[in-house]
């Protein structure tokens, strides 16, 4: 059995920016269950660092000590505090906050890759809708010929073998729409996830056009890396707060110390008095420091090794986006005021074709005409994400 390709209109509309489009992602955003965890976990991380990073809790002692027969009784009680070298815990506090200002850049970049997870998918809907509404068009097409040829055959004027000819080609088209009607349906499903389980069918009620989508000049895109890719930034605050924690560690090798107060009383005299201890320090810190040094040279070379990577997925993605482009130009120029389909209903209506030869040239220029609209969504997707830098708010 011949199989049909999904027939794609080839007259498409011009591809125009939908004014609300970024304002159907920030609604998606706003209700996205990943990103508000992610937030809390990285509200969790800080708060765990902070609390290391207080005195330790105050150590409080009481004593009753008693005698046989006349010795009498004795009673002991104090609060000690212990802490460390001063300096570690201005060193711990700025490896805190440049942690913090890190894990904003990553929040930052869950973000940017969650509004383009809700875009590319705002896309594949886009595509299926432009799908679904050709091959209805199709169809109508179908209902149309077949209800004609149905007359004719009722009138001894036409082949009833024609009649089935199209009857069959509809209800490949028919199976054809179930099969994007189920695609939908998971689009929807998909949707409906990222957006906390709420249910999006007013969005996509509003999702008809792609929006509008440019190739920037190397140079701007080389900008934005430098500027605006939160991962790297992510990366370099990392290190920084990496090199504090480094100085905290070598800190404490510098002995620690504890300040006590106690209070005593023995045979009916009352002593109070103060207390001041050192604690020496160990060489166990030692290879704590040289394991935060290697962790701190690690850090460096991912630095660099992200750099490298955007740089060149961004080349590639923008090389990509302009082939894309080209081919698509390439058909939209040759198709967009093609009116094949009406001539070859003229010419079956004349009866200069038949119904084979129209079946057969239809299928020929709707697979191009799908060969034009799938190079329209491919070049929205490869630019999509070329353009993700875009998408920060």
């Amino acid at each position: 059995m011949r199989k049909y390709i999904i027939p794609i209109l080839f007259c498409l509309t011009e591809i125009s920016f939908a004014s609300s489009f970024d304002a159907l992602v920030d609604s998606v955003i706003d209700n996205n269950p990943s990103l508000k965890s992610s937030d809390l976990q990285m509200k969790s991380e800080i708060y765990d660092a902070k609390s290391e990073n207080m005195l330790s809790a105050p150590e409080a002692e009481f004593e009753y000590l008693w005698g046989r027969h006349d010795a009498g009784y004795k009673l002991n009680a104090g609060i000690t505090q212990e802490f460390d070298w001063p300096g570690i815990y201005s060193a711990r506090n700025k490896a805190i906050k440049t942690k913090s200002r890190a894990l904003q850049y990553l929040r930052a970049s869950n973000e940017m890759e969650k509004r383009l997870e809700i875009k590319l998918l705002y896309i594949d809907i886009i595509h299926n809708k432009k799908n679904k509404a050709i091959l209805q068009e199709r169809m109508d097409i179908m209902d149309q010929l077949i209800e004609k040829y149905a007359r004719g055959v009722a009138l001894g004027q036409l082949s009833r073998i024609d009649l089935n000819k199209l009857k069959i080609e509809n209800i490949r088209l028919k199976n054809s729409m179930t099969t994007l009607d189920s695609e939908a349906q998971v689009l929807r499903s998909s949707l409906d996830k990222l957006n906390g389980g709420k249910p999006c069918q007013n969005i996509i009620d509003l999702l008809n056009e792609y929006p509008d989508e440019i190739i920037l000049p190397v140079e701007e895109y080389d900008r934005l890396l430098a500027d605006a890719d939160p991962m790297a930034k992510y990366s370099e605050s990392l290190t920084e707060s990496q090199r504090y924690s480094i100085k905290a560690e070598k800190m404490t090798r510098m002995p620690g110390f504890s300040l006590g107060y106690h209070h005593s009383v023995e045979g009916g005299e009352v002593f109070n008095g103060l207390s001041v201890g050192i604690k020496l320090p160990s060489f166990s810190s030692r290879n704590k420091i040289k394991a935060a040094e290697a962790v701190s040279e690690s850090l460096l070379y991912e630095q660099d090794m992200i750099k490298v990577e955007k740089r060149a997925e961004m080349i590639a993605n923008r090389n990509n986006s302009v082939e894309l482009l080209k081919k698509y130009s390439e058909y939209k120029s040759v198709m967009k005021n093609d009116d094949s389909i009406s001539q070859l209903q003229k010419s079956l209506d004349a009866g200069e074709i038949s119904i084979i030869d129209y079946l057969a040239e239809m299928d020929f220029f709707m697979v191009a005409a799908q060969e034009m609209l799938q190079l329209e969504y491919d070049y929205m997707i490869a630019v999509t994400n070329l353009n993700k830098y875009k998408l920060l708010r």
